[in-house]
């Protein structure tokens, strides 16, 4: 069976990967983009993936991997500022078939899954550098249109999940970077985490003491002008 720090050493790599391509592509075309400036409005389009787990007592591991898909907008607000505003449909949840113990007696998981669909609106303000990368922060707005669950207990339990469904709002704070890779296109990094419980206590803290999204976003934005 493949170790959490397996995952951990494999998307490093891929990280370290990404950023050599961001700097390679940063010093071929830093000569024409580094006096681009963008002014007023500008907006395009983003496609990649989430890499998502729920907290819990015992485990946060990235292992559901999730579409997260949409548009978005910039206003400039400074010469080295803007905001941003984002419309996404975004998959989270969790997935793991490593043993999941819990505070309950001889109550452990040997499956968890879940797969939310969220309609998402992150807005963000960024700090724009001299090679039109954004740095920002900010917050998001996620509904729940659908969810997917699926947790298999160690033993002949009826944990009654259907009792306790996902709450339909979701607000996370999140932290990235947009990082100009070639033209007009970047590639976007991103964490983000819920400010609230996802829903409400479940029996053997299944839903406890978190419940929170946690996930990274790793995908590639194009600026139509």
């Amino acid at each position: 069976m493949r170790t959490n720090s397996y995952y951990t050493t494999t998307c490093m790599l891929i990280l370290t990967l990404l950023l050599s391509a961001v700097q390679k592509g940063s010093a071929l075309e830093g000569d024409v983009y580094k006096e681009q400036k963008i002014h007023g409005f500008t907006y395009g389009i983003v496609a990649g993936a989430n890499l998502a787990t729920i907290d819990d007592h015992n485990f946060t591991h990235y292992y559901k991997v999730g579409a997260n898909l949409g548009g978005f907008a910039f206003v400039r607000i400074l010469p080295e500022a803007d905001i941003s505003i984002e419309l996404l449909y975004s998959q989270k949840g969790r997935n793991t078939s490593t043993l999941t113990g819990t505070n309950v007696p001889n109550l452990s998981f040997t499956r968890m899954y879940d797969r939310l669909n969220y309609a998402e609106v992150p807005v963000m303000i960024n700090y724009l550098d001299g090679n039109n990368d954004h740095f920002g922060a900010g917050v998001s707005y996620g509904r729940l249109l659908n969810y997917t669950e699926s947790l298999t207990p160690d033993g002949h339990i009826n944990l009654h999940a259907q009792n306790y469904p996902f709450n339909q709002d979701d607000f996370e704070l999140l932290a990235g970077a947009e990082f100009h890779i070639w033209q007009q296109f970047y590639l976007t990094l991103r964490y983000q985490y819920s400010l609230f419980r996802l829903r409400p206590e479940g029996p053997g803290n299944f839903t406890t003491p978190g419940a929170h999204n946690n996930l990274w976003v790793v995908r590639v934005a194009y600026m139509f002008n």
